[in-house]
């Protein structure tokens, strides 16, 4: 039983054309799903960093502070 939609997705992404996705890495997808590119992230900063490289300012980059 499949319990979660994200690699049919993936396939799905794949088979209209993309070259690149982006994941969670807790998804345990493979590192290709046909000609598409698996990118797996452990958090938004790193998925908006792959995404879009070079366009978060310095102070976003390090890592977050959480608690005190």
């Amino acid at each position: 039983v499949q319990t979660c939609a994200l690699p049919i997705w993936v396939r799905e992404a794949a088979r209209l054309g993309f070259r690149e996705a982006i994941v969670p890495a807790a998804a345990g997808l493979p590192e290709r799903v046909d000609e598409l590119r698996v990118v797996p992230v452990r958090t938004v900063r790193e998925a908006l960093a792959h995404a879009f490289p070079g366009s978060l300012p310095a102070s976003a980059r390090g890592p977050v502070a959480v608690g005190r």
